[in-house]
């Protein structure tokens, strides 16, 4: 497609969220007259009540394919046969399987019904993502594709945001625009055996795994992990590595943020903006973050990579010197929030203005997984 085709396509994508008011998934949502969860399963119950999804959605049909759910009542409301479906005017669905969707959402694709998965719809609720129609106003997509320095990658922004905020304006599956390799794709930057690697969100030591499959040696590691069991494993990982690596490794059970601070996690209502647990912890969970620019100030930085559950923009910020006095390559998470895919770039030029942007989308079935390469 021509750049000057996919420019037009982005705009009709952008004019399109902004009449069907799907730049933010709850008031998307809300827009309905009716809402149906499908799947009844553990997912729903975990979540249901805790989410109040009756009051804050307005939840007013429930369906699943196991027939002995039909006709009885969850929380006040009826389970009905998925066919019923078909029948109800001005409806959305939230499907609410944690699983693979794809039969589910072929279905409701034939019925011609209108319908978000529902770990997108929650990751949106849990970092408080709300965004109203002023917001969405200020965006900068158009601005964005232009700073993107490929035509595969301005294909792949223009071709995951209309999944993300016009569906009937895709033309490809994610499993279309799929590519391995998360993280470590040589198409995007180059990978040196000298690199100060700095992974925000190294859960538990997988992708510092990677990391060492990719080079043959590294000067050093810098590993932050918030929370608690994750950092375990991560220690423990790094714990098993011949000792000339780990030596090399600095291990922090920290968050990762604009200012040295203590943020609350996985309770809803008691976490830091921005905080995020899909499933929430009902006591929280307090932890340090930390200030890249503060922790690693005078230290040699290559490249950093983050997935921080929404907290990416944020940690930027807290690296902002780094960032401009070494231009490290970057790899950060958009997909956490949706004005991310235009909040980061816009921050990151308005860093170093001769960056060089690629997209890359790392899930073969859902919305999870899109990265913003830099270098």
């Amino acid at each position: 497609m021509m750049e000057k085709d996919m420019r037009e396509r982005l705009n009709a994508i952008i004019q399109s969220a902004k009449s069907s008011k799907r730049y933010c998934k709850q008031t998307w949502v809300r827009s309905f007259n009716n809402v149906c969860i499908y799947g009844l399963g553990k997912f729903f119950r975990d979540v249901f009540e805790d989410r109040e999804l009756k009051k804050k959605l307005g939840v007013n049909y429930l369906s699943d394919a196991d027939q002995s759910k039909w006709h009885q009542m969850f929380y006040g409301i009826e389970c009905v046969p998925p066919e019923h479906l078909k029948g109800v005017k001005d409806l959305v669905v939230i499907v609410l399987i944690g699983g693979d969707t794809k039969e589910v959402e072929k279905k409701f694709k034939t019925w011609n019904i209108p319908y978000i998965l529902g770990y997108e719809l929650l990751l949106e609720m849990s970092i408080h993502g709300e965004i109203n129609k002023d917001d969405f106003e200020k965006n900068t997509i158009l601005d964005v594709f232009e700073s993107i320095n490929s035509a595969r990658s301005k294909e792949l922004y223009v071709e995951i945001l209309a999944q993300r905020l016009a569906p009937e304006q895709s033309t490809k599956t994610y499993e279309e625009l799929f590519s391995p390799t998360d993280y470590f794709d040589q198409s995007c930057y180059h990978i040196t055996d000298n690199e100060v690697f700095v992974d925000c969100g190294a859960y538990n030591g997988d992708t510092i795994k990677e990391f060492l499959n990719t080079v043959k040696d590294f000067d050093s590691i810098y590993a932050f992990e918030m929370e608690e069991n994750n950092y375990k494993q991560l220690t423990a990982y790094v714990h098993t590595l011949e000792e000339k690596k780990r030596n090399k490794i600095n291990c922090y059970h920290a968050g990762v943020w604009n200012e040295k601070t203590i943020l609350t996690y996985g309770n809803e209502e008691k976490s830091s903006k921005d905080a995020f647990s899909v499933l929430k912890n009902r006591h929280g969970v307090k932890v340090e973050a930390i200030k890249l620019d503060n922790v690693l100030s005078g230290k040699k930085v290559t490249w950093i990579k983050m997935d921080i559950e929404g907290a990416e923009l944020n940690a930027l910020m807290g690296a902002e010197q780094i960032i401009k006095s070494q231009r490290p390559k970057l790899a950060i998470c958009l997909y956490h929030k949706i004005d991310d895919f235009w909040k980061i770039p816009s921050y990151l030029k308005s860093l170093v203005p001769d960056y060089q942007f690629k997209i890359r989308h790392h899930s073969n079935y859902n919305f999870y997984g899109t990265v913003l390469y830099a270098e």
